[in-house]
């Protein structure tokens, strides 16, 4: 059976940059990679939100 993997990442606080968001991209990537997942897409990054939500532009697409 096929594995697809989509990788999320966002910044959780203000404090948060660039790099914080790579860091988990590379995380995500490397354990889509240790369970033979295959990326259906390019990674998704957002920015901070004042509140959590699905909602989000980036999250919807």
């Amino acid at each position: 059976m096929n594995k697809n993997a989509v990788i999320y990442a966002r910044y959780s606080s203000q404090g948060q940059n660039e790099q914080s968001i790579e860091g988990q991209i590379r995380i995500c990537t490397e354990y889509a990679e240790k369970i033979k997942a295959t990326p259906l897409l390019k990674p998704i990054k957002t920015k901070p939100a004042r509140k959590r939500t699905t909602t989000a532009p980036t999250f919807r697409k």
